[in-house]
């Protein structure tokens, strides 16, 4: 039996990015072809350059295989193991009815998959999924390995190009019940939660999909993002900034761009980062990361433009102070004077003087707390006054973690 519980076995994140990557095109250069080419039946494909798969090709070609030929890779699929995929047989049988008689799918003139989409990966896990044996099903469900959920990431991938309807809702049954495994989540990388955000969009992509499964879906990648954001900011070491910042862009997460850009900023400007002082006052990085392009480079600095611009606007003028059910309009003129001059005061200690004008999350936090200890609010001011001051000074901060990725949009020239 093969042993499908291995590791990652070639799957990891790199090795997943660049199988996806791949692809080379064999060249469009015309080359001089003979009959027996030229006769050649629609779908099959012959070159010297096609590589059998270590894993999905083993052993000699039988009677009844069927060879397919996925960017240059070759595969050898058992006919009963087609039965899931029936769209896939049906092409593969519709080929073969202008072979002639006698002849099937061979290594020199496979059946080639024309769908530039579909990656050697993907078909890979295809395979793995359609040779399964009952007790590698049981184990599946029961005990899978990251390489189980690996793999059926890669399978909902093409469930709706091959119309696999009950391959989807395995895929879909899977990906709902492990992402919430902490042994699954916390050792995946960039590249490996880029692979899940793929999985769940087009699972979401997927005609199959009802109204109730959509909401789950959707749910779930939220969450994901929101697990993303948390590694990110923790600096954990396999979640760096640079690689959220081009899954985000590639993947359309908007707050996972925010998050990202910022923590950049972070790591360029932070206190332990290796900086300059130019004439004007005015502190620049060195240099920044090599692998952001110039789009992403003027995203980041026009980001931080846009922060640091928030926080001179907003620091200079209190924030007006809500006031609580019990606190006549009279009462809370009092209220707001002494709530005004509170914030002034503040302004100038070091605690937030210290702090780089880009940071407005951690500043308004700042502020928050030292308003919320600060004497001038503690008789004059109503608690639930001064209660419903520092709430509202929350909610602006997580308004602004929230829609970070606003801020990092880029200039818009006309």
């Amino acid at each position: 039996m093969r042993d499908t519980r291995a590791g990652l076995d070639g799957l990891s994140g790199a090795s997943i990015s660049s199988a996806r990557d791949r692809g080379e095109e064999p060249s469009r250069k015309r080359q001089r072809v003979n009959e027996d080419e030229e006769s050649q039946p629609l779908g099959a494909h012959t070159s010297s350059r096609s590589t059998k798969d270590p894993e999905c090709y083993s052993g000699p070609r039988q009677a009844g295989d069927h060879i397919v030929l996925v960017q240059g890779v070759l595969f050898k699929f058992k006919d009963h193991s087609l039965g899931e995929c029936q769209r896939l047989k049906e092409k593969i049988y519709r080929g073969r009815a202008s072979i002639p008689a006698g002849k099937e799918w061979t290594d020199e003139a496979p059946y080639k998959v024309e769908d530039p989409r579909i990656t050697p990966t993907q078909f890979r896990s295809l395979h793995w999924f359609l040779h399964l044996s009952p007790e590698e099903n049981v184990a599946l469900k029961t005990h899978p390995t990251v390489n189980d959920f690996t793999r059926i990431l890669h399978l909902s991938a093409i469930c709706k190009t091959y119309a696999m309807n009950d391959v989807y809702r395995i895929c879909f049954e899977f990906i709902e019940q492990k992402v919430t495994k902490k042994e699954i989540m916390d050792p995946m990388s960039s590249e490996e939660l880029t692979t899940l955000v793929k999985a769940i969009i087009h699972l979401q992509g997927t005609t199959t999909v009802i109204e109730d499964e959509g909401v789950k879906l959707a749910k779930t990648l939220t969450n994901i993002e929101n697990f993303w954001c948390e590694r990110v900011i923790k600096k954990d070491g396999a979640i760096g900034s640079v690689p959220s910042i081009h899954a985000a862009e590639q993947l359309n997460l908007s707050r996972l761009r925010g998050t990202a850009y910022y923590q950049h900023l972070e790591e360029l400007y932070g206190p332990d980062a290796d900086q300059r002082v130019s004439t004007d006052g005015i502190v620049t990085p060195p240099k920044v990361n090599a692998r952001l392009n110039k789009e992403q480079l003027i995203r980041l600095f026009f980001g931080h433009s846009l922060l640091v611009n928030f926080w001179d606007t907003f620091r200079p003028t209190p924030m007006q102070l809500p006031r609580a059910h019990e606190c006549s309009e009279e009462e809370h003129k009092i209220c707001s004077a002494a709530w005004n001059n509170a914030w002034k005061t503040v302004l100038g200690w070091g605690r937030l003087t210290r702090i780089a004008s880009f940071r407005v999350p951690e500043l308004i936090y700042i502020l928050r707390d030292m308003l919320s200890n600060e004497k001038e609010l503690t008789e004059p001011v109503r608690p639930a006054c001064k209660r419903a001051g520092l709430l509202a000074l929350q909610k602006k901060r997580e308004e602004l973690q929230m829609g970070l990725g606003s801020y990092f949009l880029g200039c818009i020239t006309a």
